[in-house]
Protein backbone atom coordinates (compact mmCIF):
# COMPACT_ATOMS: atom_id res chain seq x y z
CA UNK A 1 0.00 0.00 0.00
CA UNK A 2 2.88 2.36 0.69
CA UNK A 3 3.97 2.15 -2.97
CA UNK A 4 0.74 3.77 -4.14
CA UNK A 5 0.55 6.59 -1.60
CA UNK A 6 3.12 8.90 -3.24
CA UNK A 7 1.17 9.50 -6.47
CA UNK A 8 -1.99 10.08 -4.45
CA UNK A 9 -0.36 12.62 -2.13
CA UNK A 10 1.20 14.32 -5.14
CA UNK A 11 -2.20 14.54 -6.81
CA UNK A 12 -3.81 15.96 -3.69
CA UNK A 13 -1.07 18.55 -3.20
CA UNK A 14 -1.31 19.59 -6.84
CA UNK A 15 -5.10 19.76 -6.54
CA UNK A 16 -4.87 22.03 -3.51
CA UNK A 17 -2.16 24.18 -5.03
CA UNK A 18 -3.79 24.60 -8.40
CA UNK A 19 -7.42 25.18 -7.52
CA UNK A 20 -8.98 28.27 -6.07
CA UNK A 21 -11.76 27.18 -3.78
CA UNK A 22 -14.76 29.31 -4.58
CA UNK A 23 -18.44 28.61 -4.70
CA UNK A 24 -18.38 28.87 -8.49
CA UNK A 25 -15.93 25.96 -8.90
CA UNK A 26 -18.38 23.51 -7.40
CA UNK A 27 -20.92 24.33 -10.12
CA UNK A 28 -18.31 23.63 -12.81
CA UNK A 29 -17.37 20.25 -11.31
CA UNK A 30 -20.40 18.05 -10.69
CA UNK A 31 -20.38 16.01 -7.51
CA UNK A 32 -20.47 12.23 -7.75
CA UNK A 33 -23.78 10.64 -6.86
CA UNK A 34 -24.42 10.43 -3.15
CA UNK A 35 -23.28 12.14 -0.01
CA UNK A 36 -19.80 12.37 1.45
CA UNK A 37 -20.77 9.73 4.01
CA UNK A 38 -21.64 7.41 1.12
CA UNK A 39 -18.32 8.22 -0.59
CA UNK A 40 -16.46 7.23 2.60
CA UNK A 41 -18.51 4.04 2.85
CA UNK A 42 -17.65 3.19 -0.76
CA UNK A 43 -13.96 3.74 0.08
CA UNK A 44 -14.25 1.28 2.98
CA UNK A 45 -15.84 -1.32 0.70
CA UNK A 46 -13.15 -0.75 -1.92
CA UNK A 47 -10.44 -1.20 0.70
CA UNK A 48 -11.79 -4.68 1.48
CA UNK A 49 -11.93 -5.69 -2.19
CA UNK A 50 -8.42 -4.35 -2.92
CA UNK A 51 -6.85 -7.14 -0.88
CA UNK A 52 -7.77 -9.53 -3.72
CA UNK A 53 -6.17 -7.36 -6.45
CA UNK A 54 -2.63 -6.85 -7.64
CA UNK A 55 -0.90 -3.90 -5.97
CA UNK A 56 -0.98 -1.97 -9.25
CA UNK A 57 -4.70 -2.52 -9.80
CA UNK A 58 -5.48 -1.80 -6.14
CA UNK A 59 -3.45 1.40 -6.31
CA UNK A 60 -5.24 2.54 -9.45
CA UNK A 61 -8.66 1.73 -7.96
CA UNK A 62 -7.73 3.54 -4.76
CA UNK A 63 -6.45 6.64 -6.59
CA UNK A 64 -9.48 6.69 -8.91
CA UNK A 65 -11.84 6.46 -5.94
CA UNK A 66 -10.16 9.42 -4.25
CA UNK A 67 -10.19 11.48 -7.44
CA UNK A 68 -13.73 10.64 -8.49
CA UNK A 69 -15.63 10.08 -5.24
CA UNK A 70 -13.94 11.95 -2.38
CA UNK A 71 -12.10 15.01 -3.73
CA UNK A 72 -15.08 16.42 -5.71
CA UNK A 73 -16.96 16.93 -2.44
CA UNK A 74 -14.18 19.29 -1.29
CA UNK A 75 -14.30 21.56 -4.34
CA UNK A 76 -15.57 24.93 -3.18
CA UNK A 77 -14.44 24.48 0.43
CA UNK A 78 -12.51 27.67 1.22
CA UNK A 79 -8.80 27.40 1.97
CA UNK A 80 -7.37 29.06 5.07
CA UNK A 81 -3.91 28.67 6.59
CA UNK A 82 -5.57 27.72 9.90
CA UNK A 83 -8.43 25.69 8.39
CA UNK A 84 -9.14 22.36 10.07
CA UNK A 85 -12.64 21.35 8.96
CA UNK A 86 -13.41 17.67 8.54
CA UNK A 87 -16.56 18.31 6.52
CA UNK A 88 -16.52 19.36 2.86
CA UNK A 89 -18.20 22.71 2.26
CA UNK A 90 -18.27 23.61 5.97
CA UNK A 91 -15.64 25.89 7.43
CA UNK A 92 -12.12 26.28 6.00
CA UNK A 93 -9.38 23.80 5.21
CA UNK A 94 -5.60 24.13 5.09
CA UNK A 95 -3.52 22.11 2.62
CA UNK A 96 -2.11 19.64 5.14
CA UNK A 97 -5.50 19.03 6.72
CA UNK A 98 -7.05 18.57 3.28
CA UNK A 99 -4.52 15.89 2.33
CA UNK A 100 -4.70 14.00 5.64
CA UNK A 101 -8.50 14.21 5.87
CA UNK A 102 -8.92 12.86 2.34
CA UNK A 103 -6.44 10.04 3.00
CA UNK A 104 -8.15 9.18 6.29
CA UNK A 105 -11.58 9.24 4.68
CA UNK A 106 -10.25 7.02 1.86
CA UNK A 107 -9.42 4.40 4.48
CA UNK A 108 -5.79 4.99 5.42
CA UNK A 109 -5.17 4.81 9.15
CA UNK A 110 -3.24 7.98 9.97
CA UNK A 111 -3.07 10.54 12.73
CA UNK A 112 -4.82 13.31 10.81
CA UNK A 113 -3.83 16.22 13.06
CA UNK A 114 -0.21 15.24 13.68
CA UNK A 115 0.45 14.45 10.02
CA UNK A 116 -1.36 17.60 8.81
CA UNK A 117 1.09 19.71 10.78
CA UNK A 118 4.17 18.04 9.25
CA UNK A 119 6.08 19.24 6.23
CA UNK A 120 5.03 17.58 2.96
CA UNK A 121 8.29 15.65 2.74
CA UNK A 122 7.71 14.21 6.21
CA UNK A 123 4.18 13.14 5.24
CA UNK A 124 5.37 11.42 2.11
CA UNK A 125 8.33 9.73 3.77
CA UNK A 126 6.08 8.34 6.50
CA UNK A 127 3.72 6.86 3.91
CA UNK A 128 6.11 5.57 1.26
CA UNK A 129 8.53 2.71 1.10
CA UNK A 130 11.28 4.47 -0.87
CA UNK A 131 12.57 7.54 0.94
CA UNK A 132 14.00 8.88 -2.32
CA UNK A 133 10.53 9.24 -3.88
CA UNK A 134 10.24 12.92 -3.01
CA UNK A 135 12.66 15.83 -3.09
CA UNK A 136 11.00 17.87 -5.76
CA UNK A 137 10.45 20.97 -3.68
CA UNK A 138 12.97 22.98 -5.71
CA UNK A 139 11.28 22.24 -9.03
CA UNK A 140 9.42 25.14 -10.58
CA UNK A 141 6.05 24.12 -11.97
Amino acid sequence: MKNIILPIIGYLLLFVGSSKATKTTSAASPLPGGSYVQAKSKAAQLKKSCSKMSIQKAGQQFADNIAQQIVPHWIGTPWDFNGITQTPGKGNIACGYFVTTVLRDAGIKINRVKMAQCASETKINSLTKNKRDLIVSQISL
